[in-house]
């Protein structure tokens, strides 16, 4: 196992974190759940085929947190294979009470002071980016507990998602946007991109085609670039492939010491609210 520290990690099964590194890293992934009419499932037994199925019947949708016996359980787990501490990173505090149920399942388990529950303010594949940076930081035995949730603290802040979706009914059933934004948005085709901001979802700026909303992702990147040497962007398209790959050679073009990698999922729970055709970008930006 690549987790060679002392520290054991947990997560939410909204995070697009890559099976491999999950198993490598002895990652243990609490998971929300999934309601339709044809099935009520946990989302890691929810194949993202599943709930595409049904996106059309977006009325009968719906998602639950975990419990907080389903984190406690987690740390237990850790505790058990002998971790000393944990550090639990699930999705934004203001998205879901997915982050409070991690933080009163501290109160289960016999050493609380043991585990750190991050404010993450992000998610998905955005929270995807920024745990991928702080993995190899596990990969020392004498790794430091405080240190690793201070250099969490440090990168969390700097780290951006905007993404654009193409139907935006979704986001409207989810109550993200106004009725009238979604009827305007489709009458004019005009493409919404929506921005984390303080935990939040919060609509950033409306453009008329993709390649302007590329350009606005690229703009991001640049004003992260002035200011940090380390830039690690996370693309994520769903259904755009082309419009993914022209946007990876703009970002290697304009910035050559970026590392760019792509997800091609949201996962079920976000299917729901985004629905299956867009694209997003997340930056992690640091100083060595």
């Amino acid at each position: 196992m690549k987790n060679k520290s002392s520290i054991g990690i947990v997560i939410d099964s909204t995070t697009t974190l890559d099976a491999q590194l999950i198993k490598d890293y002895g990652i243990k992934v609490v998971s929300l759940n999934i309601h339709t009419q044809a099935f009520n499932k946990r989302e890691v037994d929810t194949s993202d085929e599943e709930i595409i199925s049904v996106l059309d019947d977006v009325k009968s949708l719906s998602t639950s947190s975990p419990s907080p016996n389903d984190f406690a359980d987690a740390y237990n787990q850790l505790f058990d294979e002998g971790f000393k501490h944990i550090i639990c990173l699930p999705l934004s505090r203001e998205l879901s009470s997915t982050f409070q149920s991690a933080v009163i399942g501290k109160t289960y388990v016999k050493r609380p002071e043991e585990i750190f529950v991050g404010d993450t303010l992000i998610c998905n594949f955005g929270l995807a980016n920024l745990i991928e940076t702080l993995l190899p930081l596990f990969e020392k035995e004498d790794a430091s507990f405080n240190d690793i949730i201070e250099t969490f603290r440090e990168r969390v802040a700097n780290t951006h998602i905007q993404f654009s979706v193409l139907n935006l009914r979704h986001l409207v059933n989810g109550g993200r946007l106004s009725k009238i934004a979604g009827l305007l948005g489709a009458i004019l085709h005009i493409k919404p991109i929506i921005e984390m901001r303080q935990g939040k979802l919060v609509l950033y700026k409306k453009e008329l085609n993709m390649t302007k909303v590329l350009g606005t992702f690229l703009n991001s990147i640049k004003s992260l670039s002035e200011k940090f040497a380390n830039l690690f962007v996370k693309i994520v398209d769903l259904n755009q492939n082309d419009i993914a790959e022209k946007f990876v050679k703009m970002i290697n073009q304009a910035f050559p010491k970026a590392i760019v990698s792509r997800v091609r999922t949201v996962r079920p729970v976000y299917f729901i609210h985004l629905g299956n055709d867009g694209i997003g970008m997340s930056v992690v930006a640091y100083n060595s």
